[in-house]
């Protein structure tokens, strides 16, 4: 049964990847515009980031769903795929480029001129409006060895969530997320009594549920607004429930999380406190 799991996820690792070429080669022959491309402060490939992790989706989505855990040999398949991805894409543009008197591309030269002249004769934009720059020349080789890189750092990154995506230790088993809470308070003294009672009570007692249904302010983003969101997770085997909060406060900035306030508290064997959450 492992061993078909272990398939499974291989399987739709594949699909994934297949997707996420087809998707980003046909938004860049319909657009012009090539998304993995999309780099802040020209050397930051914030586009190939997200694409590695895409192109790794499939690995990350199945591994959750039929709960195997990630290890060498997922991790492998996961380099290649992120590896292959940029490739696959520029030869998916190769194939289909088909110039506007009928010329098909693929028929004339081959891939590796078209990736020097394609490479080459991209335009850097920067700013908010987006001002041409001009050609890069041969630094676009560069520029795509940086992308390459961002691939690679994306894939790996959903192996590394994969790892660190919480799980009941006792069952190696990740957990399913069974309710959501947010509270809001506006006031720093009622938060403070929120935060230190609310695992003073017993967690199947009536005033542990009160606490966590209390929300002395609506969730509007005013400064100094300080925000509680409460997850609850389940073991599908043991169906003993794990509870996670996280503390975020409103600064000019927006959302600040805090850190040093965020913890994990295990529910006692054989006690479920969803009923808290509705």
């Amino acid at each position: 049964m492992t061993a078909a799991k272990y398939l499974l996820v291989s399987v739709a690792g594949s699909l994934g990847f297949v997707a996420t070429v087809v998707v980003l080669a046909a938004f860049e022959h319909f657009t012009g515009f090539n998304l993995f491309s999309f780099s802040l402060f020209i050397v930051v490939p914030a586009g190939a980031l997200l694409s590695g992790f895409a192109a790794a989706s499939g690995f990350y989505l199945a591994s959750l769903w039929l709960q195997v855990r990630p290890n060498w040999f997922i991790l492998l398949q996961i380099i290649i795929v992120a590896a292959l991805a940029q490739i696959a894409i520029y030869y998916a543009g190769y194939w289909s480029l088909v110039l506007d008197d009928g010329t098909v591309v693929a028929d004339r030269i081959g891939f590796k001129e078209y990736l020097d002249i394609y490479l080459s004769s991209q335009h850097i934009r920067v700013g908010r409006g987006s001002v041409d720059a001009g050609e890069v020349g041969q630094f676009g080789w560069w520029l795509a060895g940086i992308e390459y890189i961002g691939f690679l750092v994306g894939g790996v990154a959903a192996f590394l969530l994969l790892r660190a995506y919480p799980s009941c230790q006792g069952c190696n088993l990740y957990l399913r997320k069974i309710a959501k809470k947010e509270q809001f308070f506006s006031e720093q003294d009622d938060f403070g009594r929120y935060y230190d009672q609310l695992f003073n009570y017993g967690v199947d007692g009536p005033e542990f549920k009160s606490l966590l249904q209390w929300s002395p302010k609506e969730g509007k983003s005013e400064k100094g607004n300080i925000q509680v969101q409460s997850i609850l997770r389940r073991c599908p085997s043991c169906k003993e429930e794990f509870m996670t909060q996280e503390v975020k406060v409103f600064a000019k900035d927006g959302w600040k999380d805090v850190p040093k306030l965020t913890r994990h508290v295990s529910m006692p064997t054989g006690v479920s406190v969803s009923n808290a959450f509705n």
